[in-house]
């Protein structure tokens, strides 16, 4: 939510691209939430926001996004900032826990720039290992800002307890 407006983003899933791309309600339209209140969003553009219903043709937000993605207002940077994973495997070098930011919800986004490293624990493959589902937690307290993200071995059917549950960071500013 900035201003009166819920931001919503949307991931194309139709390759490895994973663009992004970003649609806002009015939140007086969505109070109570009547019938039909989700059915015409506004896209973000080339001419700026435009209703659906307008004929719309959304533009990209993000390059190389994720399917999970957040994005929320961080005050201690008054700007807004988005967190993802980037890569899959833990034995891929360029696999990270990412951060980009921009002064306005629908960009222009900083370079994604790595913001922590995931490591295999004891007894996993690293080969093995998926990364995946980094988010930002700004409604949790205490100091700094919770990232969380998943780590799963594909080499089991059933989840290694050690690495299925989610790690949880800190970011300082």
């Amino acid at each position: 939510v900035d201003g009166d407006y819920l931001y919503v983003y949307a991931a194309k899933n139709a390759d490895d691209d994973h663009t992004i791309y970003v649609s806002r309600y009015a939140l007086a339209q969505l109070r109570g939430l009547p019938n039909g209140a989700l059915n015409d969003p506004e896209w973000y553009t080339a001419r700026g926001y435009q209703r659906q219903s307008a004929g719309a043709v959304p533009e990209p937000v993000i390059g190389g996004g994720q399917i999970e993605i957040s994005v929320h207002f961080q005050p201690q940077l008054a700007r807004f900032v988005e967190i993802q994973t980037r890569g899959l495997f833990v034995s891929d070098p360029q696999t990270a826990i990412v951060m980009r930011t921009s002064d306005t919800p629908e960009g222009p986004w900083s370079e994604p720039r790595a913001i922590w490293r995931p490591t295999a624990p004891p007894n996993a493959d690293p080969s093995q290992l998926l990364t995946y589902a980094a988010k930002a937690h700004p409604e949790q307290r205490g100091t700094g800002l919770a990232v969380t993200y998943m780590q799963n071995d594909v080499s089991s059917q059933t989840p290694i307890d050690a690495v299925y549950y989610p790690e949880v960071l800190r970011l300082q500013f």
